[in-house]
């Protein structure tokens, strides 16, 4: 009987294993994107306050 039922229990499985492992990469292609937007966007912060500080610093240079 165990392994008559085996086969019908088996293919469950592996639409779960399917299905699990789709929505993890699903889940770590997110991440991923969402990491790189986070990364980009702290990035171009950094450096428009690095402008922003290099014109003050110009015109305080100026100013001298």
């Amino acid at each position: 009987i165990y392994v008559f039922l085996m086969p019908l229990f088996n293919p469950c499985k592996c639409i779960h294993g399917l299905v699990y492992s789709r929505s993890k990469i699903f889940l770590a292609q997110i991440f991923q994107a969402y990491k790189y937007i986070i990364f980009s966007f702290t990035v171009k912060k950094i450096v428009w306050h690095l402008l922003i500080l290099n014109k003050m610093l110009f015109k305080a240079v100026l100013q001298i």
